[in-house]
């Protein structure tokens, strides 16, 4: 399996799983969410077709990307670049967000 890559409009990059790059605010932010999943107390993942969040694991890449997406929004900055594309086995091909396996957040 390859690495994949997101570049946004402020210069931050992040790799495959969670390796960020950049001094931007957005990347200081990126990694401190990172470093409190390493304590169990992570970023959630919100998938707004299955209504519900999933906790983030940052060996998959599909649950990645939702994430920096919804994390861009926050800081309003633009995806400019990636070489990812959803291959994700549990998607749907009818929908681009489908089931997909984790922990459901439910408080």
């Amino acid at each position: 399996m390859g690495v994949s890559y997101w570049k946004f409009s402020d210069g931050t990059t992040v790799y495959s799983h969670a390796d960020v790059v950049g001094p931007s605010p957005f990347a200081a932010h990126l990694r401190r969410e990172l470093l409190c999943l390493a304590y169990g107390c992570g970023p959630l993942v919100w998938l707004p077709t299955q209504g519900h969040a999933v906790e983030l694991d940052t060996t998959d890449d599909f649950l990645l990307a939702q994430w920096l997406e919804q994390e861009a929004r926050l800081y309003k900055i633009q995806l400019v670049e990636t070489d990812f594309h959803t291959t994700h086995p549990l998607l749907s091909p009818a929908e681009e967000n489908g089931d997909h396996h984790g922990r459901v957040a439910t408080d």
